[in-house]
């Protein structure tokens, strides 16, 4: 006998056979349950960590690089996706040709200083 809201699938094949139930409405409704309440909480966790994220910054490490071209006119590479843009004669800019060739950290955080 099958439980209160299960109704099994029939099929009548040629031979006279009698084919075991489905219960395929309940099982895709469970299944469609599990994945929507697995999903809300990976989204629950993703924006606890993006929110931890936020708040202690962001960091990388690479070699710093240039042509001798760029570097004259404030253009730097940190790694294969980061350029780093400085005003020609700069402090900083003295600075990043300095180091040209060595692995660098670049962090990029918020203030926590309030003004």
């Amino acid at each position: 006998m099958c439980g209160e809201g299960v109704y099994p699938v029939h099929t009548a094949p040629d031979d006279n056979t009698k084919p075991a139930p489905s219960y395929g409405t309940d099982v895709a409704l469970y299944g469609t349950v599990m994945r929507r309440l697995i999903t809300g909480v990976l989204l629950i966790l993703l924006g606890f960590s993006l929110g931890a994220f936020a708040d202690a910054g962001w960091s990388m490490t690479a070699p710093l690089g240039a042509t001798e071209q760029e570097a004259d006119e404030g253009y730097f590479a940190l790694g294969h996706d980061t350029m780093v843009v400085v005003k020609q004669g700069s402090q900083l800019h003295v600075w990043l040709r300095g180091h040209l060739g060595q692995r660098l950290k670049l962090t990029l955080a918020p203030d926590t200083e309030s003004h």
